[in-house]
């Protein structure tokens, strides 16, 4: 089965000049990608396309499944790319995920009728097994994490929030190489003083409740942390094969636990 993700351009027509790579994307196309699917990821944040263009570049792929993330300021373009593709490509199969689609629930399979399925929570796991049941040809109803459209009666149907994940060192480091026409020098930040750049994500999850802050959301109010060791060798690897100058790190909570970053650091140093 053929997965193609989309990080959607924050301004269509636009290359962003300052950007890291998909962290999200990557976490979920590397777990999908083990479990023998093949895997595409399109930033088409760095490639500057228009919503058109970007429309007809993934209907001529022929996923099976089209996945993109969501973010507020920009799920309004979107479900207006949704509905592009759709109307060349009839047929195809969409999926959303992110912070905004877990904070809103089914909101964005109301508004649209060009959304097949929306994954709620962490979804690793979730979006692996609608891959599983696509291919097999199964029910959704056992999905975890899952909200789709019954075929029959069009019905959204939100299934029973998925936990989220606990062992996080069992999912594999996340695959640069699955970003297409990977150009390691388009990830630069200025606060890394113009360095090639990469994020990782040490931990998930916040116990606090602050009300600018989606991230309990997704990733729930139990922090759950990495082996440091696993954390270095993410970081190692990549310096390595990217030639990577600045490591930034997507944790909610990266201080929360003070023995856990001392170790981190010490590991580090030692390398």
């Amino acid at each position: 089965m053929k997965l193609l993700l989309i990080l959607i351009p924050a301004r269509p027509g636009e290359r962003r000049k300052y950007t890291c790579p998909p962290i999200g994307l990557l976490y979920l196309g590397s777990y999908v990608k083990s479990l023998n699917h093949e895997v595409t990821i399109f930033d088409a944040d760095v490639a500057g396309y228009t919503l058109d263009e970007l429309a007809t570049n993934i209907a001529n792929k022929n996923a099976d499944l089209i996945g993109f993330t969501a973010m507020t300021p920009f799920a309004g373009n979107v479900l207006n790319l949704c509905k592009k593709i759709k109307s060349i490509k009839p047929k195809s199969k969409i999926c959303i995920s992110g912070v905004h689609v877990t904070a809103t629930d089914k909101e964005m399979m109301e508004e649209s009728r060009y959304v097949d399925f929306l994954v709620i929570g962490e979804g690793e796991i979730t979006l692996a097994e609608l891959m599983g049941a696509l291919e097999n040809k199964a029910n959704f109803a056992d999905i975890k994490g899952l909200v789709y459209r019954d075929q029959t009666t069009g019905e959204i149907i939100q299934n029973e929030f998925r936990p989220p994940i606990q062992d996080l060192d069992n999912l594999p480091i996340p695959d640069l190489n699955l970003i297409e026409n990977l150009d390691i020098d388009n990830y630069r930040s200025v606060h890394a003083h113009n360095k090639r750049v990469i994020y990782i994500s040490g931990s998930r999850g916040c116990p606090f409740s602050c009300t600018f802050c989606a991230a309990h959301l997704v990733h729930g109010r139990e922090v759950r942390f990495r082996n440091p060791k696993k954390i270095v060798d993410e970081i190692e690897y990549n310096q390595k094969k990217y030639s990577i100058g600045y490591v930034g790190f997507k944790d909610g909570t990266f201080t929360l636990n003070h023995q856990w970053v001392k170790e981190l650091c010490s590991e580090i140093i030692n390398r």
